[in-house]
């Protein structure tokens, strides 16, 4: 477009140039109105333009043709040919313009003998036999001789040009100050013939200023020449105005009213070249309603006059022309109702091949491709114009509820826009954004803007499953617990079964797609009309068809069990435990709707009985037609098991392989109609008390093992052992030691069947005393040298098993001359303090419960090693080393001498010499680090510098640790000193988040690794959850090649400085609205940090992250060193530190507030540097005497405000972060401070709403 532009241009120019060159003579030149087209905004509202239109607009030109009088031979524009007209009469020759060389029998300009004058003044015309009148082209005479061609002619040839006309309509809130354009229209009639007009239709109806723009100019005919009683006349536009009409629906006009343009013109005052006519109302104020038409008129008249002298008198006296009139008009049109379907109609569309609903979408649907149509829309009014369709993802809401996150409610997937004229049905393809909900939003919408919103919901699910629940049972509750509730043990009760949450499927129940759908999020917007902000893009609920309430996914809630929508059950009986029962029942389903329980009743038919099996299915249905059937079985079982002989045999002290001191129990027992569930074994004393109890399952076998001999198996080909063996230690048994003759223990088996019924037996048992480990106090054992030297050694050893508990452990050295106490787990020993080349003997007695009661000794020899001589090297080491004492001593009492002028006291020794350069040397590296930043020995400020928090340790696995398996680096994001951030992949519970993960570089060392555990062990013992602090979700803890890992919150925008900097040179009101967000939620994480105890220290808009929808989170802060910890002194950002811990004080909650208000600083200087134009090593000495940095750009005076309450030089002056929250919360959390549609509230100011 640019070039077209350009060489138009040089075309233009090179015609102009040309054109100068080419005309000469007698030549004059003239502004003329020239046209060129521009694309305007016809309607704008809230700084936006929502209709364009192009016009044609004139513009004054400057032309060259021949000075009147005068013409060019053949076109060659050279302007030497007078011109007379009418043509020179009897032989006259033209000799100048309009006079004729006459013969000398004619007179006359034209050579014509008839002489007129003033009485009657024949011009523009030729005077014919005296007193006639011939009129000029476009000049007529209608009454007498006085009136000669005043009258000019209207017709085709008459030449009153309208150039522009351009109606402008707006409106200005009358309470603004200064006055600011709320919303306008325009029309425009330039480009269009009369009685053509410019309609614009408009569905806004508050305007209170008219603004009219027009432009007309007249061209005469060409005028004869002057005779001597004609001394003037001049002739143009004498007259403008503007009609306004404003008329109802009826036909009645209520506002008809003309308007002067602002420029006056007459008769006797034309305006020869273009005439502009400029019009404002500024108090348009009228009532518009609906179909109402505002019509514009511009009317202009060209005329003028002639100035006559009185041949007698030589007065003179002025004759107005006759004018002719040209129009031009626009219209506005308003339309202020909505379009409305046929089903919205009174009475509704009903015939077959009428599409009913207003937007039609599949309710339920496995294919990705959705085909989206709709029809029937209709306006009476602009007619239809436009459709625009969206369609968004919905996420999970509050409860069973789902939602268009409010977040996302301007982000669709798709935003489509189908003019009427090309309306085809429209389809996409979900596939790109998974299962789950959809929302597809139809806005219908007029020529006059009015739009309709329709709302229709989408389930999207390529594989609909069902699957079930481990955790909650499918069984039959009146069934026995002892048999998995397979067996029954009375016949005459009725079956009750229940599979309650057991069926599910997975992605409607966790995504609630079956939920309420919540009400689209009404956006706002500030109504600058009314003072307040209303809502646009409302979709109604519940009292419409807007909404959707048709077909089988409403807004309504689906009723479900855990997204299943329907169950059914059958049941059948035989006799040979249910083994011919096939998957599905053969009999109708009975339809449950969504109960989860059921109860068959005895009085059946054919009642089962005893040894009989009762089959039971249910079939679990979800909104997508998927079915899954299970079934369960239960058989009936009345009778207690058969124990045979009724006794127990005790096979005292057999070896059973991983029992120590093993002895067993044997009992025979069977159950044909159910089997053995389990054995409860109780020890009981004879005092009463239970010294043990354990229950053993029944022994199972294949049935194809089975071999009637020794097993059983009942009607449902469950198969058990007839003996039922219990192998235990004798330990189990064990009572104190002087009970051990005595004591008789009753040993009880329970018989438990799979139907829950018991049958008991029991014995007596006594003589303790023969049972294997019941007097066993062994000491340790297998006694060895671990290492030995001349004075010292290591022993380890060994326990033997024993049925009584350690209590302690003893060795003794050379008999019980040294007598060490050893922990009594311990299993090695370092003994010191020995002889060389010496025998030792050691002995190690246990000790054993309460009462201490003592092992044997056990016994162990050894001889330790002889003594070492010195060997030259060593002796050598040792002189050296007492010579470099030596030295050390005297360069110390050198210095010490030095330092108090008793040597080397001239400048010009040579050593003195050395010792200046080696002062410069230390001052140099002292000034290049001041330059970088100050040394605080408060605490570290490096991000990676950590000790604290490192050794911790936890017993047992932490639900914070992950594994390794579970994470899956993606993308490289950034490196600190000794580890490396990544985008990684996180998949935990059944799901899959993008997360960062911190980990340590190749080649790290055991302090790094220590490092990285305290960073993991503070974030996982110290904080919890909080919106604007990133958020801890575990770590790697156990791979010996990563090292810890940490994985936190992945923030997709980054660090926020960058943000920031990378927006400076496009601020608008939404990114200022991001500013504000940002402020408030820092100060709210600070706040979080606080309460917690925990100090930042390195609080920067460089440790603020964003994440993908712009929430601040505070990062980059960790565990503390001890105060007066010098080793690990560090350096401090000067620019971001308050003045205390630049003096090396200890840093708090009021150090941090001090570096929040350099953040706000960054934010609203859009990311610069703090203190610019000044070193790192001067701020501290500015701080102190008084300088503080100037506000920023984009601050205004509140949160400048803040930011010089947090740099108050004493910390008791500075706010607590409680405080500037609170007062941010305050400021920006009500509409009536700050319009915008991003509003900012307290949580802790919100009171309990009903």
């Amino acid at each position: 477009m640019k070039c077209v532009c350009l060489l138009l241009l040089v075309v233009h120019l090179g015609i102009l140039f040309v054109s100068v060159e080419a005309w000469s003579g007698n030549t004059v030149t003239y502004r003329d109105c020239c046209y060129r087209y521009r694309r305007v905004c016809r309607y704008r509202w809230w700084g936006s333009c929502c209709s364009w239109k192009t016009i044609k607009e004139g513009y004054y030109c400057t032309k060259t043709r021949c000075r009147y009088g005068w013409t060019d031979t053949g076109g060659n524009q050279v302007c030497n040919k007078p011109v007379c007209w009418p043509s020179c009469k009897n032989g006259g020759t033209c000799v100048s313009p309009g006079r004729c060389n006459c013969p000398v029998q004619f007179t006359g300009y034209r050579c014509d003998s008839a002489q007129c004058s003033y009485l009657a003044p024949c011009y523009p015309g030729t005077c014919q036999n005296g007193d006639g009148c011939d009129c000029a082209s476009g000049f007529q005479t209608t009454r007498g001789k006085q009136n000669y061609c005043l009258e000019i002619e209207d017709n085709v040839n008459t030449n009153l040009d309208m150039y522009q006309m351009q109606v402008r309509m707006s409106f200005w809130p009358r309470y603004k100050n200064p006055p600011m354009e709320l919303h306008y229209i325009m029309a425009d009639s330039t480009d269009m013939t009369y009685p053509q007009k410019d309609s614009f239709w408009t569905n806004r109806d508050r305007f209170n200023r008219l603004e009219t723009t027009c432009s007309s100019q007249y061209f005469p005919p060409d005028l004869t020449g002057k005779p001597n009683f004609i001394t003037g006349s001049t002739l143009g536009v004498v007259q403008g105005n503007i009609q306004v009409k404003l008329i109802k629906l009826d036909g009645t006009v209520s506002l008809d009213k003309f308007l002067s343009c602002e420029k006056s013109v007459s008769n006797l005052n034309p305006e020869t070249e273009i005439f502009n006519c400029s019009v404002q109302d500024p108090n348009f104020d009228r009532l518009i309603e609906h179909r109402d038409r505002l019509e514009v008129t511009y009317r202009a008249k060209g005329g003028g006059y002639r100035e006559v002298l009185n041949g007698n008198t030589n007065g003179r006296f002025n004759q107005s022309f006759t004018a002719v009139t040209r129009s031009k008009a626009v219209e506005f049109k308003f339309d202020l109702i909505a379009p409305v379907h046929c089903i919205e109609n009174s009475p509704p569309c009903t015939s077959s091949n009428e599409m009913k609903s207003m937007l039609n979408v599949p309710d339920f649907t496995r294919s990705s491709r959705i085909t989206i149509s709709w029809d029937n829309w209709g306006d009476g009014d602009s007619g239809m114009y436009r459709y625009a369709w969206e369609v968004f993802k919905m996420t999970k809401g509050a409860g069973t509820e789902i939602e268009i996150h409010p977040d996302r409610a301007l982000d669709p997937l798709i935003n489509q826009e189908v003019l009427q004229a090309d309306y085809a049905p429209q389809s996409y393809d979900l596939s790109g954004s998974g299962p789950g909900m959809y929302s597809v939003i139809l806005e219908a919408g007029d020529l006059a803007n009015n739009t309709k919103y329709v709302r229709r919901l989408v389930v999207y699910d390529p594989n609909p499953t069902i699957t079930t629940d481990p955790a909650q049972r499918f069984y039959v509750t009146s069934a026995n617990a002892a048999g998995n509730y397979t067996y029954q043990n009375d016949i005459s009760a009725p079956i009750t079964i229940t599979w309650a949450k057991h069926f599910r499927n997975a992605l409607h129940e966790e995504n609630n797609l079956l939920g309420k759908v919540r009400p689209y999020p009404k956006e706002l917007r500030d109504d600058t009309e009314e003072n307040k902000f209303v809502f646009r893009k409302v979709i109604p609920y519940n009292t419409t068809k807007q909404d959707d309430w048709e077909g089988e996914r409403t807004a309504n809630e689906i009723p479900n069990r855990r997204g299943i929508v329907n169950f059914k059950i059958q049941y059948d009986k035989d006799s040979t435990g249910g083994v011919n029962q096939g998957p599905v029942p053969t009999k109708p389903w009975i339809e449950k709707t969504l109960t989860e329980s059921y109860t068959i009743p005895y009085s059946v038919p054919e009642r089962p009985g005893e040894g009989d099996t009762v089959t039971i299915w249910v079939k679990a249905t979800d909104a997508m037609g998927t079915e899954k059937v299970e079934k369960r079985q239960v058989t009936f079982d009345s009778t207690q098991p058969d124990v045979r002989n009724g006794s127990i045999k005790f096979l005292m002290n057999v070896p059973v392989p991983g029992i120590h001191f093993s002895s067993m129990f044997e009992i025979t027992a069977q159950d044909p109609q159910s089997g053995i569930a389990h054995v409860l074994w109780t020890f009981t004393r004879s005092n009463g008390s239970v010294l043990y109890q354990n229950t053993v399952p029944g022994a199972r076998i294949s049935s194809a093992d089975c071999d009637s001999f020794e097993c059983t198996c009942t009607p449902a080909r469950d198969c058990f052992y007839h003996k039922q063996t219990f192998p235990l230690s004798n330990c189990e048994m064990i009572v104190e030691k002087e009970s051990l003759d005595t004591e008789v223990i009753t040993v009880t088996a329970d018989v438990t069947n799979m139907a829950g019924l018991v049958k008991r037996v029991s014995m007596l048992k006594d003589d303790l005393t023969a049972l294997n480990g019941t007097e066993s106090y062994f000491p340790p054992q297998n006694i060895s040298l671990k290492s030995l030297t001349a004075d010292s050694c290591t022993i380890t050893w060994s326990f033997p098993p024993s049925c009584f508990h350690r209590t302690g452990l003893w060795v003794l050295v050379n008999g019980e001359t040294d007598k060490r106490a050893v922990h009594e787990d311990a299993t090695e020993f370092a003994i010191t303090g020995l002889e060389p080349a010496t025998q030792y003997q050691i002995f190690m007695v246990t000790d054993y419960g309460d009462l201490k009661i003592q092992s044997d000794k056990t016994a162990f020899k050894f001889t330790t090693a002889e003594q070492e001589a010195l060997t030259p090297g060593a002796i050598a080491g040792i002189v050296i080393g007492f010579i470099i004492i030596a030295l050390l001593i005297l360069m110390i009492i050198i210095f010490c001498l030095w330092k108090r002028g008793v040597i080397f006291q001239k400048e010009g020794t040579p050593v003195n010499k050395q010792l200046h350069r080696v002062s410069r040397a230390i001052n140099t590296v002292r000034q290049t680090v001041r330059r970088d930043a100050f040394t605080n020995n408060a605490y570290k400020a490096e991000e990676d510098d950590i000790y604290m928090y490192g050794a911790m340790a936890f017993s047992t696995r932490q639900p914070w640790q992950l594994d390794d398996s579970s994470l899956t680096l993606m993308d490289h994001v950034g490196e600190g000193r000794f580890a490396t951030i990544y985008k990684a992949s996180w998949r935990h519970d059944g799901k899959q988040d993008i997360v960062a993960a911190k980990m340590l570089k190749a080649g790290f060392t055991e302090d790094d690794a220590m490092k990285m555990m305290a960073k993991i062990n503070f974030s996982a013992t110290q904080l919890e959850d909080h919106d604007n602090v990133v958020k801890f979700f575990g770590a790697v803890t156990d791979n010996q090649g990563w090292g810890p890992v940490l994985v936190m919150e992945y923030c997709e925008m980054g660090q926020m400085d960058k943000w920031l900097a990378a927006r400076r040179s496009q601020v608008t009101e939404q990114i200022m609205e991001n500013l504000f967000r940002f402020a408030v939620g820092i100060a709210k994480g600070m706040e979080y940090l606080a309460s917690k105890k925990v100090t930042h220290s390195r609080l920067a808009a460089r440790n603020i992250l964003l994440t993908f929808t712009l929430d601040p989170k505070v990062a980059g802060f960790g565990p503390q060193h001890k105060q007066g910890d010098e080793e690990k002194a560090t350096r401090v950002p000067a620019k971001w530190a308050a003045p205390e811990v630049l003096q090396d004080k200890p840093a708090t909650e009021k150090s941090d507030v001090w570096s929040y208000g350099i953040v706000l600083w960054e934010i609203f200087s859009m990311g610069q540097v703090p203190y610019p134009n000044i070193h790192g090593s001067e701020v501290g000495a500015r701080i102190k005497s008084g300088y503080r940095m100037e506000k920023p750009e984009f601050a205004d005076d509140t949160h400048y405000d803040m930011m010089k309450d947090c740099w108050q030089f004493k910390q008791s002056k500075r706010p607590t972060f409680g405080t500037i929250r609170a007062r941010l919360s305050q400021q920006y959390g009500a509409p009536g401070n700050r319009q915008s549609v991003d509003f900012y509230y307290d949580s802790k100011q919100l009171g309990d709403f009903d």
